[in-house]
């Protein structure tokens, strides 16, 4: 594949963007660096998901380090999300083998390309769910004494485990574990590192608090992303020159971003989280509207 000098470039200044993104809301950033090099710069969609995942094990990678410290990462809590995350990363390799295998889609008369069109798709739908959500949460009004328990708490299913971040520590570990088996379908299919809805899921469904969430969050998407970088790259799915430029500005955006992160008050987190995906759901509302209608 033939990439042009000054796409270079401007992949590596958004992935200084994203990789901030990475340190400030423990998120990988796969949900703009995907669609971003897809829409803005026109990469194929199987080559923006395999080098965006490699750039974001490079970037959380570095925020793990930053945050290690910080007592930020519920270890326990998070290996229970990966162990399911990473059986869901290999069905999401799958299925986008099967998308690059597919004949071109006919929409409105028009012949799309199966990879691009429905990932697209997919990320237009994930993130209107997401921004939604979170910004229902920001709007409504709070007890500031209330203790706060995530829906799983409800779920009494054996077996059960205690985790000392939360305020209700004990819960099923069966449900944290097939959501977990969800981010990573997602993560191979997508080039998503999963704290997009890990970050929301951990606040409202587990119960953490965001500033821990962020932190937490941040170590299912390392686990994730290397499972689903490795097996991209030995499908061919990436390309180095552009990894390598990603990597540049995801590392420096990725050291910003953390000491931001780590000032920053729950709420800010949540309700700037919200502005970002808003704007992620412009961009890629407004791709599909042209593939679809003008293009």
């Amino acid at each position: 594949m033939e990439i042009l000098i000054s796409t270079y470039i401007f992949a590596a200044i958004i992935s200084v963007f994203v990789g901030t993104l990475t340190g400030i809301f423990g998120v990988g950033g796969g949900f703009l660096i995907t669609p971003a090099l897809m829409i803005l710069l026109g990469v194929p969609g199987d080559i923006a998901v395999g080098t965006g995942l490699m750039m974001i094990v490079a970037s959380s990678s570095l925020a793990m380090f930053k945050r290690r410290k910080s007592k930020t990462i519920d270890f326990k809590l998070g290996a229970a999300l990966a162990s399911g995350s990473t059986l869901g990363v290999f069905a999401g390799l799958y299925l986008m083998s099967f998308l690059k295998d597919m004949a071109p889609l006919t929409v409105f008369g028009r012949e799309q390309n199966p990879v691009q069109y429905i990932l697209l798709g997919l990320f237009f739908l994930l993130l209107v769910w997401i921004a939604g959500f979170m910004f229902f949460d920001v709007c409504r009004k709070k007890d500031p004494y209330q203790i706060h328990i995530g829906l799983f708490s409800v779920i009494k299913l054996p077996p059960y485990i205690r985790f000392d971040s939360l305020e209700s520590p004990k819960m099923s570990l069966l449900p944290i574990v097939i959501f977990g088996c969800f981010a990573g379908v997602l993560t191979g299919l997508m080039g998503v590192g999963g704290g997009v809805i890990m970050l929301p899921a951990l606040i409202f469904l587990v119960g953490q608090h965001p500033t821990k969430a962020a932190g937490t969050s941040l170590l299912i998407v390392w686990v994730s992303s290397i499972v689903g970088g490795t097996g991209h790259m030995l499908n061919g799915n990436f390309e180095i020159e552009l990894l390598v430029c990603m990597l540049i500005g995801g590392l420096i955006g990725a050291n910003v971003g953390t000491h931001i992160g780590l000032k920053l008050h729950g709420d800010k987190i949540k309700r700037y989280f919200v502005y970002i995906v808003a704007g992620a759901v412009m961009m890629v509302a407004y791709k599909v509207y042209m593939m679809t209608f003008i293009d």
